[in-house]
């Protein structure tokens, strides 16, 4: 296990170190947290301080969703298409 911390004095540098931070980081034979990490990072929302406590809830799962939901209709019609 490890925690990654990083700093600046300000919002930006903080966050800049960690992705880079983040993008050098190799672990093998475990499943991350990278990938999250690294969106929630990019995300602009979060880069500009709009967050709040449910920011991770209220965002990334409303798009886990909808990505999921786009997946699933794009199966049945291309299961519908192929049909025998």
């Amino acid at each position: 296990m490890a925690k990654v911390i990083a700093w600046g004095r300000q919002r930006d540098e903080s966050i800049a170190r960690m992705r880079r931070a983040l993008a050098e980081m190799r672990v093998e034979g475990v499943p991350t947290t990278i990938p999250f990490h690294e969106r929630l990072l990019a995300d602009e929302r979060f880069r500009r301080g709009e967050v709040h406590t449910r920011f991770v809830e209220d965002v990334f799962m409303a798009e886990c969703w909808v990505a999921h939901w786009i997946a699933i209709h794009r199966l049945i019609g291309y299961a519908m298409s192929h049909r025998a």
